[in-house]
């Protein structure tokens, strides 16, 4: 059963005394949860004592919202969304549209933004095998053309490379490219594939270590893949280190470090919420941090003052937020917020 925005925040605020948060990202009253569903980006204010988002933008009509991402620049963050028609609308941190640009003819599946030197770039992958890249009000800079469509996108700067990381629907590998390569060029050859999965990779990520940095992606077989970088010896293939199994197709993952110990969550088909600990890059037991009975296809672990937090949007328009205890093998279930606008397609949290 749903509850009201007032009691989700309330409880949040009043049960896990987030004012720590304070210190780090600014005063309290600045942050904002955002939630996209099929249907319409929510904002909800937490210090606000609402019993209702503090905006609510709908979709244009005939369109689904497919994406959400932040845009964090020097004066604040804006927020972006990309639709089933190949819409990029741009909303500042109040929900008033900045900017509604037609950037492609097919459907966009994702969107994420990225510093790309001293510029802020969006990337928008689309059904039609193309990434579409524009600046950060929106206008369209470039198309790099992708062997087959993008399912989800990770980007990161590495040693003066612009790295890409996309997971395609219609292979069983992901594409790695260097960006800077890539415009000087004019080729979207990827430097590497990684191919260890036998179904589209859902979702791609890079994990930091202290001494090293690893690829990774989730499949619809029920696996997921890591790979050291950079990809060794010139080889273009490049095989997984590790493999690890869940009982079901995964949607979403995050690395997260708790203490001296690091964990890959990620979430599944069936609705369930699972963890590895990952930190000796070896096989270790599966651990369930969340059974919530429905498709989870967007997942985000955050840490609020000294506490993290859970926030997962399932298939029904629920939005589960639940206190993770220190080694994951619990989780307590602050609250939900239900939504009548659709699945969650996009989850972010912001200063404005």
């Amino acid at each position: 059963m749903g509850v009201t925005a007032v009691n989700l925040l309330d409880d949040i605020i009043q049960q896990y005394q987030l004012t720590p948060f304070d210190q780090r990202s600014g005063a309290l009253d600045t942050i904002k949860l955002v939630i996209a569903t099929g249907q319409a980006i929510h904002g909800f204010h937490y210090a606000a004592n609402l019993a209702r988002p503090s905006f609510t933008v709908h979709a244009p009509p005939s369109q689904a919202i497919s994406a959400l991402t932040k845009i964090a620049t020097v004066t604040g963050n804006l927020i972006a969304f990309a639709t089933s028609a190949g819409q990029l609308h741009l909303l500042n941190d109040q929900g008033m549209c900045l900017e509604q640009r037609q950037i492609s003819t097919s459907p966009l599946w994702s969107i994420t933004s990225a510093q790309v030197g001293q510029q802020l770039l969006l990337f928008a992958t689309a059904a039609d095998s193309t990434i579409r890249v524009c600046d950060s009000c929106g206008a369209l800079l470039g198309t790099i053309e992708t062997p087959g469509p993008v399912l989800s996108l990770a980007i990161k700067p590495i040693e003066g490379q612009t790295i890409l990381l996309g997971g395609l629907r219609n292979k069983n590998h992901v594409c790695v490219w260097d960006l800077q390569a890539v415009i000087q060029r004019q080729d979207a050859a990827p430097i590497a594939i990684l191919q260890g999965g036998r179904q589209p990779a859902f979702a791609t990520t890079f994990i930091e270590r202290i001494d090293s940095l690893w690829l990774a992606h989730g499949c619809w077989d029920n696996r997921l893949y890591f790979y050291h970088w950079p990809p060794g010896n010139g080889r273009k293939i490049i095989s997984p280190f590790l493999q690890l199994k869940a009982p079901h197709p995964i949607y979403s993952i995050q690395s997260v470090a708790f203490d001296n110990d690091l964990y890959l969550l990620a979430s599944t088909a069936n609705g369930d919420v699972l963890a590895w600990d990952i930190m000796n890059g070896k096989n270790s037991d599966m651990i369930t941090v969340a059974r919530l009975g429905t498709r989870v296809k967007q997942m985000k672990a955050v840490k609020l003052g000294n506490q993290w937090y859970l926030l997962a949007g399932d298939g029904n328009g629920r939005l589960t937020i639940a206190h993770l205890t220190d080694n994951l093998y619990l989780s307590e279930i602050v609250n939900t917020l239900t939504t009548n606008n659709g699945d969650i397609r996009g989850i972010e949290i912001i200063n404005g």
